[in-house]
């Protein structure tokens, strides 16, 4: 019988009164791959940030090999021999890949550059990478990221090592690259925790599997009584009951999206209409925000057609979709298209100055009206927009960059996760918003992993998988199980 690795007990974690995690208890045993499986929200990320030292517990234990032990930060579990390898990368471009095999760990060859110069060959060998150490990592792609990252866990041989979704970046040959080594990792007794949304590696990886949702361990199971339909329907729990917000629209065409191709997306097409709606869902890696980027002209496409009314355009980078009136609020959590030190007033006219300018010169009157305009709807309480952006928090980031693309008054709003990060309060006053935009006679094109999310705040939903789209449903349709089971 293999012996226990680690044991989690009766964890719960609150965070604004909401329970992010509810008396979840697991076990990890010597060189198995225990699969971490939830649908978007159920707490799978929060659980290794408290197994790992970056989140704090509200209550519960962790045992590592039977003793209980208390892990308040990343360098407590490294002590403990746990490492955990991020979805998003840990790494500094402008150093060379030695330098970031051992970040944190610097002084270990301070004297000897020789030996840690061959121990990183070795790593590199280890995860099938053969590249100089002394190369700068910058312009490595995200697959040999990923595997770096992964060298550099193994290197103070770990007891246990968390991976987050690491065929996001990988290619489906390199899963068979990816097997091999955790097969020789569990093979010498490492133990892996792996985190994904899909089936396939669920199957693939798997010796047991842990089912979270809403917070809740639903159990763990042997990977020879799971199928599909199991998997699934244990992740997405009852129904939900979509809600359809505005019926009625106007049918006319806004945008028509043709065959579009690139290194990512495989013939998409799709319509959206006038005052409508649309959401795309899929998980990390399934090309929703390459879609998104593409369309505004930030990523580059093989082929294929954007038609605007009926009639074709050229996009090719973001100043043609802007001179379209297509606005993109992008991914990147209150921060990405913000500059910290300038002004709230400043950062809300980047795209739109021209309209308060007369013979040349701003006019500081029109370009503050343009902003409390803009602002009028989302912010319950008055801020000062002569203050630093970089002085708010998260929530009111993200507010005052959905206002800096609506002083432009585009025709079409693309929008990526657009409320990650984003209190409950900020959340809502952006949903209400967005509806009111669309009431309004905007059409909305928004990708998120939320299933609830868009559930919401759609009028239709576009699933995509691996860069295809997967169908169509309408609002009415749609349910959480139908979901899971076309973008995983």
């Amino acid at each position: 019988m293999r012996k226990e690795i680690l044991r989690m007990e009766h964890i719960s974690k609150v965070i604004n009164h909401r329970a992010i995690l509810q008396d979840v208890s697991f076990n990890v045993l010597e060189g198995e791959i225990l699969v971490l499986i939830g649908a978007n929200g159920a707490g799978k990320t929060m659980l290794v940030e408290i197994l790992t030292g970056i989140a704090s517990k509200d209550q519960g234990s962790i045992f590592v090999e039977e003793e209980m032990r208390v892990i308040q930060s990343p360098q407590d579990a490294n002590d403990l021999g746990i490492r955990y390898v991020h979805r998003d990368g840990r790494y500094i471009k402008n150093l060379t890949v030695m330098e970031n095999l051992f970040l944190g760990r610097e002084d270990r060859f301070l004297l000897d550059k020789k030996r840690q110069y061959v121990r990183s060959c070795e790593l590199l060998r280890m995860v099938g990478l053969h590249l100089q150490p002394d190369r700068i990592y910058e312009n490595l792609g995200e697959a040999r990221e990923r595997l770096i990252e992964l060298a550099s866990a193994l290197d103070t041989d770990p007891r246990l090592i968390i991976i987050d979704e690491p065929m996001t970046v990988l290619k489906e040959h390199e899963e068979t690259l990816l097997k091999g080594i955790l097969g020789r990792l569990t093979g010498k007794g490492t133990s892996i925790i792996y985190i994904t949304h899909s089936v396939r590696e669920i199957m693939n990886f798997a010796d047991r599997i842990m089912i979270l949702r809403d917070g809740m361990s639903m159990g763990i199971y042997e990977k020879q009584v799971c199928d599909e339909k199991f998997l699934i329907g244990m992740m997405a729990g009852e129904e939900v009951v979509a809600r359809n917000l505005e019926k009625g629209k106007d049918r006319k065409e806004a945008m028509r999206v043709e065959n579009l191709n690139s290194d990512i997306l495989k013939d998409i097409s799709f319509s959206l209409y006038k005052g409508e709606i649309v959401g795309i869902l899929g998980v990390v890696g399934s090309g929703k925000t390459q879609l998104l980027d593409a369309i505004f002209g930030v990523y580059p496409r093989i082929s294929g057609e954007i038609y605007l009314e009926g009639k074709k355009v050229s996009i090719n980078c973001p100043g043609d979709a802007i001179s379209l009136k297509i606005g993109y609020v992008s991914e990147g959590w209150g921060t990405d298209g913000l500059v910290d030190f300038l002004s709230v007033r400043e950062n809300i006219t980047m795209p739109s100055v021209k309209r308060a300018v007369t013979y040349g010169v701003i006019r500081k009157k029109a370009e503050r009206a343009l902003v409390k305009h803009c602002m009028a709807d989302l912010f319950q309480d008055e801020i000062d927009i002569e203050r630093p952006v970089g002085e708010f928090s998260t929530g009111i980031k993200q507010k005052i960059r959905l206002c800096k693309w609506l002083s432009m008054a585009p025709d079409i709003l693309l929008m990526d996760e657009p409320v990650s990060g984003v209190d409950v309060n900020s959340r809502k006053e952006i949903y209400n918003r967005l509806k009111d935009l669309s009431r309004q006679g905007m059409s909305l094109l928004i990708a998120s992993e939320e299933i609830e999310e868009i559930l919401q705040i759609s009028d239709r939903i576009l699933l995509m998988h691996e860069g295809r789209m997967k169908g169509e449903l309408s609002i009415e349709e749609a349910s959480q199980s139908q979901i899971l089971s076309m973008i995983l």
